[in-house]
């Protein structure tokens, strides 16, 4: 019954391609997928981003690569890029890290929003396609949709544990 409930809410989400930089902001302020169905959101890993992520931003230790937070959890895939994708990679990876430049090709070619946070490759995302929907970590941590699951408390705690213990920085505008 339970399983049943969860595949129900699984099929509502929307996907969102995660960044290694927003994923780890995520991860960082300890509930990441109560934010992100909070958001209405199901996260789509690539492969290259998961391989960046090895360590809790907040104990510092080592992810179990069976037990790592993205391969257990319900509302994480974990995508292989396929033919297209691979060689947009490759092209993109030329100016940016593979995790970003993974990121971007799985968003634009298949035409899903993006959280990104590195300014190189958003601007790299906008030159590939300028309607491409980017979000930063704060647009997720500061959206609305979040008071139906936290008090203004502890959204503002996840800010903060997010600004602690990860890569998070307060862009001086979101375009």
């Amino acid at each position: 019954m339970l399983w049943a409930r969860w595949m129900a809410t699984k099929n509502r989400l929307r996907p969102l391609v995660l960044d290694a930089s927003v994923a780890i902001n995520l991860l960082a302020t300890e509930q990441p997928w109560t934010i992100l169905t909070a958001l209405g959101y199901r996260a789509l890993v690539a492969e290259q981003v998961l391989n960046e992520i090895v360590r809790c931003p907040v104990t510092k230790r080592r992810y179990d690569e069976v037990k790592h937070p993205f391969r257990i959890s319900p509302n994480v895939e974990i995508v292989a890029l396929n033919g297209a994708e691979i060689e947009d990679f490759v092209e993109i990876a030329q100016d940016v890290g593979d995790g970003e430049a993974a990121s971007i090709a799985l968003a634009l070619a298949r035409s899903l929003p993006l959280a990104l946070d590195d300014r190189r490759a958003r601007k790299i995302a906008r030159a590939r396609d300028p309607n491409a929907r980017l979000l930063w970590t704060t647009e997720l941590l500061r959206d609305n949709a979040l008071s139906a699951a936290f008090s203004a408390e502890d959204i503002e705690a996840l800010f903060q544990a997010a600004l602690k213990h990860a890569r998070m920085h307060v862009p001086k505008h979101s375009k």
